[in-house]
């Protein structure tokens, strides 16, 4: 049973489209608003982050401007002397309470060489070391000469981060003989609480970055304070900003935050300004504004669409009433009936086009089921498929000779009848149909459900429409599978009897010649009255006459298999073997050759006179050609095979030579020419087996190796019989 889906309906489908071009639109205005706001809020904040980033950094400026003028006033009051006198440096600098509030951890004085001489307030431990290689201020203030501001640092006393100043020392002539510097501990309270201490807006902050070094000097957020920023080539905003660019960008942090970052440059350093805003504070009303335009658009699409469902049933009701109309005439038996009309003009006329092709709809059905009637008893097969080759149609015929039922095929490719090599033939075929209109009949070959192939007569013809456009391909089929049979049945006979005629003439002819050779030497002996020559010469043609003799007994002999409808016995295998070992008894004395007979628990049903030939043949050739093997020995058995029940007689005798394993079944056919026998004893098995649908061989190594005849008897075998115990060796043992 179909289950209809909702949007099955008109009404759903109209209502749903609507709505959602109505959604469509209210989103599409949403977002082209928010995006104008959007754009309209980053100017805004991006102008207020300039204005903000400037006066920090101008506050910034005037700030460490101050710290480096007082470090060069006070520099500027130590002479060359004092320097040689440390302890009026200690004395000048614990005068100067100001200097201990811009510096908020120690003023300290070096000589010229870097090494500390007065600290301010005086620890000990700061006497004596080199600062110059320690901090950078030292070493520009005394290799530059002039006052700056170093590298953020970690003291070592404090372990904390440090900001280091420092501004030379000169003699009267100018000379640099040491050098002042202050730092500020970060981790206590200093100047930058006051300028970042706040933060930017609710969530924003400012950050101090050193370009040199690409560390945050400072931040409002601690976690940022001397933090190691990417190096070049991470992150593009970042080297603009360390490049010396000023502007405002959108950026991501170093904490993975979405932000719009403004920087300022700071004149007295390589330091810059920045003020960072998340976007989820920049844009937070803008997304306030899409959950409300989100909630209203929402209720305003409930309420239009319960109001075009109620529109568009009433609008819609009598044509929704006839399409019930129709539902409830699918599910009838019997004729349609016409449809009524509703008084709805626009409906009526559609309803009165119906009928009129319901009418002309049922008489075409009518001819169809003539035609599947017709069709579906016909004893040829019948096919229609579409022009992609997809089964429309198939009669019960075409379709159980390829071993399926109609309905199994229905929708199929109509290629699932041929096999991979057969498809450009197929192909072939179609081409012919679509451009000639038809195919005339032919054989193609069919491929059944079980995998068998067979033979099809198959015609072919082009359906078209009223406007004369190709609609399907129909084809006929005729079972050609009894005649096909039989032609290859005629043309191997046909090719039998040509072997056949050709050997016999070949064979006959030897004899004959014999006895019209001696008859004309008996002329001459007679004429000379030569008595032995008389008996010779009539000795040879009594051989030649009994040879002729047996030649012609085992032609008729070889006639007579397969035609002669002896009456059939069932007989177990040992019982024909023992018979036959019976009857050669006395060959196998006089040889003294041993018999080895498995338990062969299994029996043959069919002509008892055949049966005992193959195994007496076939038992006299191991006699016969057993040589000169001092211990004759012939193994007579079964066993199993790849599936299949395999008899065997194995002797070692002379063996056979590869070459010759097929040339012994030929009529006539006898490798020593000497030897006993017409040569038609193995071609005499091999047409009883081939009778029985079997299959008759020889195995041998060689000269010397013995042989091993083969041979398998399907036809004949009876019922559900056990199967061979199993052995591991193959062929010739």
């Amino acid at each position: 049973m179909n289950v209809l889906s909702p949007f099955s309906s008109i009404k759903s489908r109209v209502v749903v489209s609507t709505l959602a071009a109505f959604l469509v639109s209210l989103w599409l205005l949403s977002a082209l608003t928010a995006r104008a706001l959007e754009k309209d809020i980053s100017q805004q904040v991006a102008a207020a982050q300039a204005s903000a980033a400037s006066q920090m950094a101008l506050h910034l400026e005037r700030e460490l401007s101050a710290r480096l003028q007082a470090l060069e006033q006070i520099a500027g009051r130590i002479t060359a002397e004092m320097i040689s006198n440390p302890a009026s440096i200690q004395q000048l600098l614990e005068q100067q309470p100001l200097m201990h509030n811009l510096f908020n951890i120690s003023v300290l004085a070096v000589n010229r060489l870097g090494i500390g001489i007065a600290d301010a307030p005086y620890r000990a431990e700061r006497i004596g070391i080199n600062y110059r290689d320690r901090v950078d201020a030292f070493a520009v203030a005394l290799e530059e000469g002039r006052a700056n501001v170093g590298t953020p640092l970690i003291g070592v006393s404090t372990g904390q981060p440090l900001i280091p100043f420092a501004a030379p020392v000169r003699d009267d002539h100018g000379t640099v003989i040491g050098a002042l510097g202050g730092a500020i501990d970060l981790s206590r309270p200093n100047f930058f609480d006051d300028l970042t201490g706040q933060g930017y807006g609710r969530t924003g902050i400012y950050s101090i970055v050193s370009r040199s070094r690409r560390i945050v000097v400072t931040s409002s957020n601690p976690e940022l304070i001397m933090y190691k920023l990417p190096e070049a080539g991470v992150n593009p905003v970042l080297d603009r900003a360390i490049r010396g660019e000023e502007g405002t960008y959108p950026y991501t942090t170093v904490l993975g935050i979405e932000s719009l970052t403004t920087v300022r440059g700071v004149k007295v350093t390589d330091w810059f300004v920045a003020a960072i805003t998340p976007t989820a504070e920049v844009f937070a009303p803008i997304t306030d504004m899409r959950q409300r335009m989100t909630l209203i658009a929402l209720t305003v699409t409930l309420l239009v669409g319960i109001g075009l469902w109620w529109l568009l049933r009433w609008q819609l009701r009598p044509m929704l009433t006839t399409v019930d109309t129709l539902g409830e005439m699918t599910v009838m038996t019997g004729a349609e009936k016409s449809l009524p009309l509703t008084g709805s003009k626009e409906v009526d006329v559609l309803i009165a086009a119906f009928n009129r092709l319901l009418e002309r709809l049922t008489a075409r059905e009518e001819e169809n089921k003539r035609f599947r009637t017709i069709a579906d008893i016909a004893v040829y097969g019948k096919a229609i498929s579409d022009l992609d080759g997809n089964l429309v149609y198939v009669n019960r015929f075409l379709a159980e000779i390829h071993g399926y039922t109609p309905e199994e095929l229905i929708g199929k490719k109509l290629t699932m009848f041929h096999s991979p090599e057969q498809l450009d033939d197929v192909a072939k075929n179609l081409h012919n149909l679509l451009q000639d209109g038809f195919f005339s009949p032919r054989e193609t070959w069919h491929v059944h459900r079980d995998g068998r192939i067979f033979p099809l007569l198959m015609s072919g013809v082009l359906l078209k429409d009223d406007q004369g456009n190709p609609r399907y391909l129909a084809a006929s089929a005729v079972d050609i599978t009894d005649r096909h049979a039989a032609e290859v049945a005629l043309k191997q006979k046909n090719e039998e009897l040509e072997e056949f005629v050709y050997i016999v003439s070949h064979d006959l002819k030897s004899p004959l010649i014999t006895i019209n050779t001696f008859l004309g030497m008996l002329r001459e002996d007679i004429a000379a009255n030569n008595v032995v020559g008389i008996t010779e010469d009539l000795g040879y043609i009594k051989e030649a006459t009994g040879k002729m003799e047996n030649l012609l007994n085992a032609l008729l002999q070889l006639s007579r298999v397969g035609r002669i409808d002896a009456p059939s016995q069932t007989l177990p295998v040992n019982k024909l073997v023992d018979n036959c070992l019976q009857v050669l008894a006395g060959s196998l004395r006089r040889r003294q050759v041993a018999v080895t007979v498995a338990e062969m628990p299994w029996q043959w049903h069919g002509d008892p006179l055949h049966f005992g030939q193959i195994w007496q043949n076939l038992i006299e050739n191991a006699i016969k050609y057993m040589g000169d093997q001092p211990t004759p020995r012939i193994d007579i058995g079964a066993e199993e095979r790849g599936g299949r029940l395999v008899y065997y007689v194995r002797d070692n005798g002379i063996g056979i030579a590869p070459e010759h394993h097929q040339r012994i079944f030929n009529i006539f056919s006898q490798l020593d020419r000497n030897s006993p026998g017409t040569g038609l004893g193995l071609a005499l098995i091999n047409k009883i087996v081939t009778a029985c649908q079997g299959e008759l061989w020889v195995e041998s190594a060689g000269a010397g190796q013995g042989s091993c005849f083969c041979f398998t008897l399907p036809g004949a075998l009876v019922g559900d019989n056990p199967p061979p115990e199993t052995t591991e060796e193959e062929g010739l043992r």
